[in-house]
């Protein structure tokens, strides 16, 4: 066991499993489950909820012994595998080189088809053409035979002759009898009973002491009862069966290696220990590194893939399904192995996350727990990048302050502009620009006026304050709002497509998307499962100030808007929303009023019914907080508000900038050097309308969009005062990684200090990022809570993104993992901004 942190999760985190699992249980969905988590193999999450036997009245407990049926599976692959690296079994070998019965299967509907002969890799991967269990145990029957369960797997694979499969082997996939078959293959190979060989060679050095193919008398008040709808008691069905029920009470004469076994929580989490160990666990080694690679790493070709079983975006390995490709819908990574059982017991392995979860009910059907636990357990996942911004880390300083990062303006400045007869003005332009890395485009989507009788009324060359000086005194007849739609390759070079979906002037030869929205805020949701909804945009109506919500397929064919009247207010500003992994909601952020500007929050769990709004950030009446954008990352909600700048509190001469802000949880919000400008105004020494730079006036943030090598933050910019007659545009200023804000020395003359608050060691590497002057340094000390050295690092001479710190005389942070740690910043010359652990 592992304290949550220790191993990089959150303890906050893991806690919403208790909520979610308890949900089940007061819907009656479940009788009770137990959930266990490890990481880096150590578990972190271990509990029991509800009851075991509602009947009897007993409770969950750690130690309950379920029927785990498929998760045998990867168990008996195992088995065959060992046999496989001491020569014996070839997995390109026809399977009836060891079981000659099973040579010249037919396919179904063509007896005298010549199919290859399915091989030991067809069976673990199933692609042998072979059915599935209920199907043979029902031919068996309709042949005279008794049911599978009457037979041991030498009998079995002796009948195997009637079978005739689905397909060619090597042709398809289909979930299937080929693990019973594997299950002959150990005992004709190994010379032993499949459950001895179980025994001996898997569960006794994996202390796996409650795994079996049967529970024996002392240990029956552990086994959990089956249940099914309504929680009505269900006999258990006999492995691999139909219609024969189980007590489980004694050794079956049918060794179902592609479900026979029971097992707990523990046990089988020792037993996913030793794969994730690469083979090994507490120093015995079971399988070579290089076979459990091959067995989680996808065996079938693509013509085969996805897997027809759910979830989607799985191959299958030899012995598990293994996630190949990212499903927006599926918070899971890339090379994630995993199984079930079809009474409710779960588990996955995430190498990238060095990740094992395990989660056993007993209902039938299944209730898929484990599925509802995944995107908790990964959003748990602790960021073990740490932002100095961030106050929370920081114990203390000395000669050292923090200050916000250095924003460089792109020199193609301005990237798209006004130019099209349903852009009159652009006004604050609010882009939403995203990377969308599965189309490899970049997108944005931008509000303007596309109706403004104000500026269309006016003669072009007379829009400008010397002929018309008091443009808000000019009163329309109609304005109209509306969103617009640009792509770039390379997020410089935009184009404003056709798309031919909405009218204006006649005609659909336009980039518009929708009419009428005001400060929408567009994004693509990855992690929502109906395709219909991937995109979604919250906005205010321009009539009145209800706020909505709306989705689309695909970000320009958007459905009819909802009202969302419970929020109570909405902005006609940039409105922003975002989903949050630790809260399991969206966040709204919109613009409220109460006689000045201040920025104001919601949230909702589906984005469609939402809470009051209330607000989280406010100025003062001269600098008064007008928008914000937010992005989440390393652990934290950055923030950009738009701060409009009243001077003397007139409406005369206002201009607004972009600052920095952050927040540990998206509602208490911290302001880095509030009243500099994050992004501010191109300079110029001539003030004049028609020569000052494209954003002297005024800026609008989008949400950053965080890659590799930079941050990218798109702006609304325009070159004149708010309430005057401006021209707008798109902009892009950049930022190095993590380069939002860090600490440097005050006083130049002498080294600055910064001195971390404890945290728990997980071995990897120290990382830090910093920009370091010529002649400068940052030298980085690791110390005990008490602030006792533990060890020194060589001097970081130069800018640096994730550099691995170097210990002086051989030291290492391997040594300390698992035990609390400070680190000392020494900073000469210097600017740091973050530092993790990673490898």
């Amino acid at each position: 066991m592992a304290a949550p942190l220790q191993v990089g999760l959150s303890p906050e985190g893991l806690e919403r499993i208790d909520a979610t699992v308890q949900k089940f249980i007061d819907d009656k969905k479940l009788a009770g489950a137990v959930t266990i988590v490890a990481r880096r193999g150590q578990v972190a999450q271990f509990e029991a909820y509800g009851l075991m036997d509602i009947e009897a009245k007993k409770p969950m407990r750690k130690d309950t012994i379920f029927r785990i049926y498929s998760m045998t599976k990867p168990v008996a692959s195992v088995a065959a595998m060992m046999l496989h690296e001491e020569g014996k079994l070839e997995l390109d070998a026809p399977v009836w080189k060891y079981l000659p019965e099973a040579k010249g299967l037919n396919t179904a509907g063509d007896a005298d088809a010549a199919n290859r002969e399915m091989t030991v890799r067809d069976l673990l991967r199933h692609t042998s053409g072979l059915p599935n269990n209920a199907t043979v145990d029902r031919l068996f029957r309709s042949r005279g035979f008794a049911s599978l369960g009457e037979y041991n797997l030498e009998e079995i694979v002796a009948k195997i002759g009637n079978v005739t499969l689905l397909y060619p082997p090597g042709t398809d996939w289909y979930y299937s009898f080929a693990s019973d078959v594997v299950g002959r293959l150990v005992e004709v190979v190994s010379g032993r009973p499949l459950d001895e060989f179980l025994a001996e060679r898997i569960f006794r050095p994996l202390q796996m002491e409650d795994t079996g193919f049967f529970v024996p008398a002392h240990k029956r008040d552990r086994l959990a009862a089956v249940y099914g709808n309504g929680l009505r008691i269900v006999d258990a069905p006999e492995p691999g069966t139909v219609g024969r029920s189980s007590r489980f009470e004694k050794r079956p004469k049918f060794l179902c290696g592609g479900g026979g076994l029971v097992s707990t929580a523990a046990d089988y989490m020792r037993f996913c220990l030793m794969l994730s160990g690469k083979g090994t666990l507490d120093g015995k080694r079971l399988l070579k590194a290089k076979t459990v690679a091959m067995m989680t790493r996808n065996q079938l070709p693509e013509s085969l893939l996805p897997i027809s079983r759910r979830p989607a975006g799985r191959g299958f390995g030899l012995g598990f399904a293994v996630r190949v490709r990212r499903i927006d819908s599926e918070p899971s990574s890339i090379g994630e192995y995993e199984w079930l059982g079809g009474a409710g017991t779960e588990f996955w392995i995430s190498p990238r996350d060095e990740l094992v979860v395990i989660t056993l009910t007993q209902n039938l059907p299944m209730r898929q727990l484990g599925r509802a636990l995944k995107p908790i357990v990964y959003g748990a996942i602790a960021e073990e990048r740490y932002l100095l911004l961030d106050s929370r880390v920081v114990e203390s300083t000395d000669n050292a302050k923090l200050t916000l990062g250095t924003v460089k303006k792109h020199g193609s400045n301005p990237l798209l502009e006004e130019d099209r007869p349903w852009e009159p003005r652009f006004d604050n332009v609010y882009p939403n620009v995203t990377h969308d890395e599965q189309e490899g485009l970049y997108k944005c989507w931008y509000n303007g006026f596309i109706v403004d009788e104000r500026t269309t009324s006016t003669p072009e060359d007379k829009r400008n304050p010397r002929d018309r000086p008091d443009y808000m005194g000019i009163r329309p007849n109609r304005r109209e709002e509306g969103v617009c739609y640009a792509v770039s390759n390379d997020g410089v070079h935009w184009e404003k497509p056709e798309l031919g979906l909405v009218e204006f002037d006649g005609n659909k030869r336009n980039n518009l998307v929708m009419r009428g929205p005001s400060g929408a805020g567009v994004f693509k949701d990855l992690r929502e499962p109906d395709p219909a909804r991937r995109y979604k945009i919250f906005f205010s109506g321009q009539t009145n100030s209800i706020q909505r919500v709306a989705f689309s397929p695909d970000g320009l064919h958007w459905s009819k808007p909802i009202l969302c009247p419970e929020i109570e207010a909405g902005g006609d500003t940039h409105n922003c929303a975002l989903w949050s992994p630790p809260l399991r909601k969206y966040v709204g952020i919109m613009r409220l009023w109460n006689g000045q500007r201040i920025i104001g929050r919601t949230e909702s769990p589906d984005f469609v019914k939402w809470t009051k709004s209330r607000a989280v950030l406010q100025g003062d009446p001269e600098h008064q907080t007008h928008d914000m954008v937010v992005v989440r990352t390393a652990g934290i909600y950055i923030g950009l508000p738009g701060v409009m700048e009243f001077p003397g509190g007139s409406r005369r001469n206002v201009k607004q900038h972009v600052e920095l802000a952050w927040s540990p949880d998206s509602v208490t919000w911290h302001r880095v050097e509030a009243g500099t400008p994050f992004i501010g105004h191109t300079p110029t020494t001539r003030r004049e309308y028609g020569t000052v730079p494209y954003d002297w006036g005024c800026i609008f943030a989008s949400t950053p969009i965080i890659l590799d090598g930079e941050i990218r933050i798109y702006y609304g910019a325009s070159d004149w005062y708010f309430f005057d007659w401006r021209k707008g545009c798109l902009a892009l200023a950049t930022l190095r990684p993590d380069g939002w804000a860090g600490y440097e020395q005050i006083e130049r003359n002498k080294s600055g200090s910064v001195t971390t608050i404890p945290f728990f060691c997980t071995g990897r590497t120290l990382r830090l990022s910093a920009d370091v002057s010529r002649n400068g340094s940052v030298k980085v000390t690791l110390l005990d809570p008490q602030s006792t050295v533990l060890a020194e690092g060589e001097p970081i001479t130069e800018t640096v993104t994730d550099v691995e710190v170097r210990w002086k005389r051989g030291a290492s942070v391997e040594r300390l993992e698992g035990r609390a740690i400070k680190l000392g910043l020494e900073l000469r010359e210097s600017k740091v901004y973050s530092f993790g652990f990673r490898e």
